[in-house]
């Protein structure tokens, strides 16, 4: 045992500048590309901003002050995410999301590594997928248009990630943290509840007792 975590020890330096490289050069990638977009923001991500300009100014969920509540938007977490930024009266059109998002696509690279050192023990598997994901123009685009799609993708990969964990080590605090999760992604987007059946499928086919 002791030899391993020698072993393990001395490999590590290395490991982590690939693991953190792996994710890191990829995101670089992706905000140089997404630069080209410059200002370019996708119309219907107005939606979501009076929404949640309403909400922040005490209005409730209405497109305009005294307006009807009518639900015009598919995007409750996204709406939910944008409120505080106009409360604190420090949005921008173009700079708020396109910085949300950036940091969103930071994390999905993260959790796309985080899952392939699971099944592969390896980040360079993670840093392969990450650069096609970062030079992948339809995915530069949404992700840069204002509306929930880096959220939306992140929460997926979070959740295969949980779900892949879960089945090596099926803790009943990782139960909850999907549970929160699948919910977070029906809240995102209804066509999110697709995925609800991700983690159950993970839990089903697992037969040891939680720990």
């Amino acid at each position: 045992m002791n030899k391993k975590i020698l072993q393990s020890s001395r490999r590590r330096p290395g490991q982590n500048f690939l693991f953190i490289g792996s994710f890191t050069v990829p995101l670089c990638i992706y905000i140089i590309l997404s630069l080209y977009l410059k200002t370019w923001i996708v119309d219907d991500a107005g939606i979501s901003f009076v929404y949640s300009r309403s909400l922040a100014e005490g209005f409730g969920l209405v497109a305009q002050p005294g307006a009807e509540r009518v639900e015009g938007y598919s995007n409750f977490l996204w709406v939910l995410i944008y409120t505080p930024f106009f409360i604190i009266n420090f949005f921008d059109p173009v700079i708020t999301p396109k910085i949300i998002s950036g940091i969103f696509v930071a994390l999905l690279f993260y959790f796309i590594t985080k899952i392939f050192i699971q099944l592969k023990r390896s980040s360079i598997s993670g840093f392969i997928v990450n650069t096609l994901v970062a030079f992948n123009a339809p995915f530069i685009i949404w992700t840069c248009s204002g509306l929930e799609n880096a959220l939306y993708v992140l929460l997926i990969i979070v959740i295969i990630y949980i779900a892949l964990k879960y089945s090596f080590e099926m803790k009943k605090k990782l139960v909850i943290t999907g549970a929160i999760i699948t919910f977070l992604i029906c809240i995102t987007r209804p066509d999110g509840i697709l995925f609800t059946l991700i983690f159950p499928i993970a839990i089903l086919s697992t037969r040891e007792k939680l720990k």
